[in-house]
């Protein structure tokens, strides 16, 4: 999904050579003083025929998702992503001088379907166990901040990540694995 949103990105503000951008893919001037609505409406209107012509961005397929704190150590393994077609552009704040972006995207309803694995604590409870997961996040806020650079292959100018970021919050989570165990007092068992 984000190489999706980097692509309309890199559209929107027009780093593209002498191709013709589809009738969708509407640039947007560098020298715009609305530069940041410019992309981030023209961004929303671009979602769908982006998400039409990649059959493999609805649902979205991941190889892998880690999380880790403290406590708790999470991976996901061969997730299918439901529901980012409904994706509502928030706020686009680009900031070329700097290669500077930051995305913050809405989606009513995300669901991961997924194997995992987990090892740590929930409120002191050791927990540990692999099998199916889904999980499904409500009314979620989510934010990409990242700073690029220009890089030039071949006479085309690419964007490369750096310095990625990226924070969620939503309103209502929902999580059931399949084969977890816990127990109280131990960490290792099967």
């Amino acid at each position: 999904m984000w190489s999706a949103v980097c692509l309309l990105i890199v559209l929107a503000i027009g780093y593209r050579q002498t191709a013709t951008l589809p009738k969708c893919m509407v640039p947007c001037s560098r020298r715009d003083p609305n530069l940041n609505e410019c992309a981030r409406k023209h961004g929303q209107e671009a979602i769908p025929f982006v998400l039409k012509g990649n059959p493999g961005l609805t649902p979205l397929h991941l190889q892998e998702i880690k999380y880790s704190d403290d406590t708790l150590f999470i991976q996901l393994r061969n997730i299918v992503a439901f529901g980012l077609e409904n994706v509502q552009i928030k706020e686009m704040n680009l900031n070329l001088t700097k290669q500077h972006i930051l995305i913050a995207l809405f989606i009513m309803k995300v669901t991961l379907i997924a194997d995992y694995s987990l090892l740590g604590h929930l409120e002191m409870v050791p927990v540990r166990g692999s099998g199916g997961t889904n999980i499904t996040f409500v009314g979620g806020e989510y934010t990409l901040e990242f700073d690029y650079k220009l890089t030039n292959r071949a006479g085309e100018n690419y964007m490369e990540i750096i310095n990625d970021r990226y924070n969620f919050k939503t309103k209502k989570a929902f999580f059931r694995f399949d084969k977890r165990s816990i127990q109280k007092g131990k960490s290792d068992f099967e």
